[in-house]
C-alpha cells in the first residue's frame, strides 16, 4: 500500500514536471541554445541573471522588465535623455561620466559602482532590474579583466537578490576572445517584436 502511494505521488510529481517543462519550452531551448536567440515571456526568465542584449532592443526589454521589477539605470546618456525615454516611471538614473555633479559617476570608480548596485539589489525583496548601459566605456576606461570581474562578482549578488541586469554590448567594440568570454558567463536576450 504504501509502495503504491509512493508511486503515485512520484508519477504526480513528474506529471507536473513534464508539463512545467512543454509550457517553458521555448525558454528552455533558448538556454540550450536551440532556439532562434527570440524569448517569448521575456519576464518568465525570472530573476538572478545577467543577459546581454544589442543596444538597439535594450529600453524594449527594460520597459518590459520594469512592468514587474524595481529598476535603476546606469548609463552614458545623461539622466534627463534616460528619464524622457523612460517615461512617467521613476528609476534611479545613474550617469557615467568624468563630469562631476549629481547623480554622476567616474567610469573608474568601478567598486563604487558595485557597492550602489549590491545595495540597490539587497534594498528590499522586490524583484528587480538593471540596465548596465555603458560597458564598451568601462572597458576604454578600465581594460576588459577588471570590467569582466566587477561583471561576474555582481552576478553572484544577482543570483541572490531576484535581478536581472539588462548588458547592452556592441559585439564589435570587442575582440574576438572577450566576446565569447562575455558569451560564455552570461546568455544572449533579445526581444519579441
Amino acid at each position: 500500500m504504501v509502495v503504491q502511494a509512493v508511486l503515485v505521488f512520484t508519477m504526480v510529481i513528474l506529471f507536473m514536471f513534464i508539463m512545467l517543462l512543454l509550457k517553458n519550452k521555448r525558454v528552455i531551448q533558448h538556454y540550450l541554445g536551440r532556439s532562434s536567440s527570440k524569448c517569448e515571456n521575456f519576464s518568465a526568465l525570472g530573476g538572478g541573471r545577467v543577459f546581454l542584449c544589442d543596444h538597439v532592443e535594450k529600453w524594449e526589454l527594460f520597459l518590459t522588465l520594469l512592468n514587474d521589477r524595481k529598476g535603476f539605470v546606469i548609463s552614458r546618456e545623461s539622466p534627463s535623455l534616460v528619464e524622457r525615454k523612460l517615461g512617467s516611471k521613476e528609476v534611479p538614473v545613474l550617469w557615467l561620466t568624468k563630469v562631476e555633479g549629481e547623480n554622476c559617476v567616474y567610469p573608474t570608480r568601478l567598486p563604487y559602482l558595485h557597492q550602489i548596485l549590491v545595495d540597490f539589489m539587497r534594498g528590499d525583496d522586490a524583484p528587480k532590474v538593471v540596465m548596465l548601459d555603458g560597458f564598451e566605456y568601462l572597458v576604454l576606461e578600465n581594460g576588459f579583466k577588471p570590467v569582466f570581474k566587477f561583471l561576474a562578482s555582481l552576478r553572484d549578488y544577482v543570483l541572490l537578490n531576484n535581478t536581472i541586469i539588462l548588458l547592452p554590448v556592441f559585439k564589435n567594440a570587442l575582440d574576438e576572445r572577450e566576446y565569447a568570454l562575455l558569451s560564455r558567463e552570461f546568455s544572449r536576450v533579445h526581444s519579441t517584436s
